[in-house]
């Protein structure tokens, strides 16, 4: 008890020595990661920068300006500033917020950021860290690790909750307290303020700013449960994605490949958007999106795999939802609807040309990437290993069926290699199942093989949507026919629906004609193609079903009439007699009007009584007025033509005495 009692006793000045040693230890540390900058590469509307130098100090910002570490940015209503790092990262501050880049350091190409987000908001796209690289974001009661993830980070309006919204890649979201979670994209997480629970809510538009402002408004509504929100916003996400699908035509840009390794700290992506189309790259505004250039830059020793995500938005006239009186036309207000459309990839691999090789060094080929590699989010496999770094004259190939990649050995540093595929149907490599990679050099020549396991499901990989289009209908048989297009080796579920009644559905794996039977009359048709990806398109169809029928003329009184007429009048008085014909069509399918194409009668072959055709005939039974003349016999035919092609007639005799 002794012993260990005397070893838990130090000196006053031995604890001052060990005090001074981690003083220093620390200051070694921070003097290891050397302070970077941020530069703006898109500014909207108010937006405003506080140096860390100037306290109080409130300055405008501008595109290029630098920002650096403890500076905070402030942002107005309908506000945002983009900054991109170092490392091809990219932040951007949203409306109504306040930020301080608190940390913001890099160092042989590792990324170290820590953004305190005071108020409001910041939407960012983390490139893949380095080891020893971070990126942080932190609120008053939260914060949120990232790691390769585009996303949503901060505070509702109100402050009621932290929010962590991602599109793609992973997350640990925490409270100050200690609770946490793990998220993925395609979940949004919120923890309200005072509450140790992190609710996940599963929704595809997770990521997308204009749906996290939907559903901000459920978060701030203290009435409403966690169970409450996220039904809400689960409901919100599906209307959401319905809107941008009635859109999705017009949300459209191209984009040139970029190369799969480059060796400069640079990149140029090139493309057009459909007119009216905004477009952004990594936080950056487009500007003539039609037709663009637009080049990105980043650390030289930032090296490893790039990415650059799209989003493009467009505005519509849509009604105002505050205009509620009745019988006044709604005036129109400007909507703006977005979602990501495109992800672009590269890695960049800094040359070194100064590096000595040390040839007693030399690696062993080692592909490192474990087999089978999954390919979903991103749409892409990237294969890393060794090879021997002593022979400048060894030859190192990636392949996939008739895709070969540049010799990668003059790429790599050190005898490491890393190389990405991007894998999608667009660029129909997607049922491929291995990657080979081959190496040749004087220590031998060696393959392997790196199975893949690759997910339609993901829309990173599956990304063209099938398309249904209409050919032909046959409406005596009933009959219509659809053409499928963009199901070839892949799952495409074809749903009908007639009125919008109850959906029958059909599988298809291979493009098809499919026939349609039609519902007797005239219907709308809601024909629905939806891959396994979700992808989908729609197409509306109104058509008629006219089978063959056996329709008949059934006249009143019979064909042969003779009416009673009253005494003969004086001479000079009118002579003339008016009845009623009256008739009815039988045989009629369902004894529907729709049916039947024309109906015309005329009495004695001169005198048009009636004529109606299609939409005008509503009604099976007829009465028309006829005028008859005394001591005469007066013939009324009946003309009836369906939809079917069938004609009937039928001929009405009045002997009039």
């Amino acid at each position: 008890m002794f012993t260990s009692r005397k070893r838990g006793i130090m000196s006053f000045s031995a604890k001052i020595k060990v005090s001074i040693v981690l003083l220093m230890a620390v200051g070694s540390c921070a003097m290891a990661a050397k302070s970077t900058t941020g530069k703006v590469v898109g500014q909207l509307g108010d937006t405003k920068v506080q140096k860390a130098t100037k306290i109080g100090e409130w300055s405008d910002l501008k595109i290029g300006n630098k920002v650096k570490e403890k500076d905070q940015i402030h942002t107005g209503i309908e506000s945002s500033v983009a900054i991109a790092l170092s490392d091809g990262s990219s932040i951007v501050v949203q409306e109504l917020s306040l930020v301080e880049f608190t940390t913001l350091q890099a160092e042989n190409g590792a990324q170290v950021a820590l953004t305190d987000v005071k108020t409001g908001k910041v939407k960012f796209d983390a490139q893949k860290q380095h080891s020893g690289g971070s990126f942080k974001f932190k609120t008053a009661t939260a914060t949120a690790a990232i790691r390769g993830t585009s996303g949503l980070f901060g505070m509702t309006p109100g402050n009621a909750a932290a929010i962590l919204s991602l599109a793609n890649g992973n997350g640990l979201f925490r409270t100050i307290e200690g609770s946490e979670c793990d998220v993925v994209g395609g979940q949004t997480a919120f923890f309200r303020k005072g509450s140790k629970k992190c609710n996940v809510i599963e929704a595809k538009s997770s990521g997308n700013r204009h749906y996290l402002k939907m559903i901000e408004a459920f978060l701030d509504d203290a009435s409403k449960s966690d169970e409450q929100v996220i039904s809400e916003s689960m409901a919100a996400d599906s209307a959401f994605q319905s809107e941008i699908e009635k859109v999705k035509d017009l949300l459209k840009c191209q984009f040139d490949a970029l190369e799969d390794t480059i060796t400069t700290n640079s990149v140029t992506i090139k493309g057009a958007c459909n007119a009216g189309v905004k477009l952004v790259l990594s936080g950056a505004n487009i500007e003539n999106p039609s037709g663009f250039e637009y080049t990105t830059s980043w650390a030289p020793s930032a090296d490893g795999a790039k990415k650059f995500a799209a989003t493009c938005s467009i505005t519509l006239d849509v009604p105002c939802q505050n205009e509620k009186e009745k019988g006044k036309t709604p005036q129109v207000c400007k909507k703006e609807v977005s979602a990501e459309c495109g992800l672009l990839t590269t890695f960049y691999k800094a040359s070194d040309d100064s590096t000595e090789i040390d040839s007693s060094a030399a690696k062993p080929f080692e592909v490192t990437t474990v087999s089978p590699v999954t390919v979903c989010d991103p749409g892409s496999v990237t294969i890393e290993g060794t090879f021997d770094q002593t022979d400048p004259n060894g030859t190192l190939f990636v392949k996939i069926n008739k895709y070969k990649s540049r010799n990668l050995v003059p790429l790599s540093a050190n005898g490491e290699f890393s190389h990405t595929i991007t894998i999608n149907d667009i660029l129909r490599n997607w049922n491929e199942t291995e990657v080979t990679v081959e190496y040749q050099g004087k220590s031998g020549t060696f393959s392997k093989k790196i199975k893949l396991n690759i997910d339609k499901t993901c829309k990173q990989v599956n990304q063209l949507r099938p398309t249904i289009t209409f050919i032909s209908a046959d409406s005596i048989r009933c009959r219509a026919s659809f053409s499928l297009l963009g199901a070839n080796d892949d799952l495409v579920i074809l749903s009908r629906k007639i009125d919008g009644g109850n959906a029958k559905e059909n599988s298809f794996n291979k493009n098809a004609i499919y026939i349609a039977d039609l519902k007797t009359g005239v219907h709308e048709y809601t024909i629905t193609a939806e891959d396994q990806a979700g992808n989908k398109s729609t197409l509306k169809k109104t058509l008629g079903c006219y089978p063959l029928s056996q329709p008949k003329i059934e006249h009143s009184g019979g064909i042969i009439e003779t009416p009673r007429v009253p005494p003969a009048p004086p001479q000079a008085a009118s002579t003339l007699i008016h009845k009623t014909m009256r008739f009815r069509i039988t045989g009629v399918p369902q004894q529907d009007p729709i049916h039947i194409r024309t109906i015309r009668i005329i009495q004695d072959q001169k005198n048009t009584l009636l004529v109606i055709r299609n939409d005008q005939i509503t009604d099976l039974e007829y009465n028309i007025p006829v005028t008859l003349s005394r001591d005469t016999t007066s013939y009324i035919k009946v003309y009836v033509e369906m939809k079917n092609g069938r004609k009937i007639t039928s001929v009405k005799v009045y002997k009039v005495p």
